[in-house]
């Protein structure tokens, strides 16, 4: 492990091969190591990336809906 003093809440990293404090986990998105200081941003990239699977999920069922379906739905300059 690491050679220098760390705080008691530190965990090591065999990934990075470091000492973060309040180790969370090693994300392979990010490359990074998720602890005390970057937790915060790493939800907030979690909840934008989930924000916008269900945008496109959406997307993608209204345009095989208004695509394959018989009624007239109302078409946006993206749609037509």
């Amino acid at each position: 492990h690491c050679q220098f003093k760390r705080p008691y809440s530190a965990r090591h990293c065999h990934y990075c091969k470091v000492c973060i404090d309040d180790l969370d986990h090693h994300c392979p998105w990010c490359g990074k190591c998720i602890g005390k200081k970057n937790l915060r941003y790493f939800h907030t990239f979690l909840h934008v990336l989930c924000f916008q699977f269900y945008y496109l999920l959406g997307a993608l069922i209204y345009f095989l809906v208004a695509t394959y379906s018989s009624a007239k739905l109302p078409r946006g300059p993206g749609f037509q």
